[in-house]
């Protein structure tokens, strides 16, 4: 069975009742089945494995409640994941006007959040690079879309700008693997490009 981060879970928890509001937040918790309101409400251990499947009835369940707004909250979570993770703990990954020295760690950073699959990445240029997810067990919409929120926030962080992510290939969609493909201008100390 895949698992994932409770730090991913909590994120995604939190995200919504600032966002949207307790009220909006109990709605959702309310469609999911008791045992995984328990697990969500009590108090998830950031570095605890919790099963995929947890945070795919989460997710489902955001997207019910929020239609659309959920979609674009997921790509939001990414970012203030990013924000977060790459301030703090994973800071030795930012590297100032270097988008590359981080994205070039994806395969590590992933480890970091998923227990299965892999990641690679792949320098298809100055400014850009792709990124192929293989082999997970488990994949949904909402999570290709927390990743891509990450991976734009990362890239801002290393000082790029104008930052675009196509997602030709997802396994949510039937693809065999999740391709990101991520390109960016670089601003300079100078503030030019």
């Amino acid at each position: 069975m895949a698992n994932v981060k409770g730090s991913v879970l909590r994120s995604r928890v939190d995200f919504v009742e600032k966002k949207f509001g307790r009220e909006r937040l109990d709605l959702v918790l309310g469609i999911l089945p008791e045992e995984d309101r328990h697990t969500l409400e009590r108090g998830l251990l950031p570095a605890q494995w919790y099963p995929f499947a947890l945070g795919e009835r989460l997710e489902k369940a955001i997207l019910q409640v929020l239609g659309e707004d959920g979609r674009s909250t997921f790509m939001e979570l990414g970012r203030r994941s990013a924000t977060y993770n790459l301030a703090g703990v994973h800071q030795v990954f930012v590297r100032a006007g270097d988008p590359h020295h981080l994205l070039s760690r994806a395969p590590s950073i992933y480890r970091l959040y998923y227990d299965t699959g892999s990641r690679t990445y792949e320098k298809t240029g100055e400014h850009a690079c792709r990124l192929v997810t293989s082999d997970s067990e488990v994949f949904s919409e909402g999570d290709c879309r927390t990743v891509m929120g990450w991976h734009e926030r990362a890239v801002e962080m290393c000082d790029g700008r104008d930052v675009a992510i196509d997602h030709p290939r997802c396994r949510a969609r039937g693809d065999a693997v999740c391709e990101y493909l991520i390109s960016w201008n670089l601003e300079t100390t100078k503030g030019d490009t």
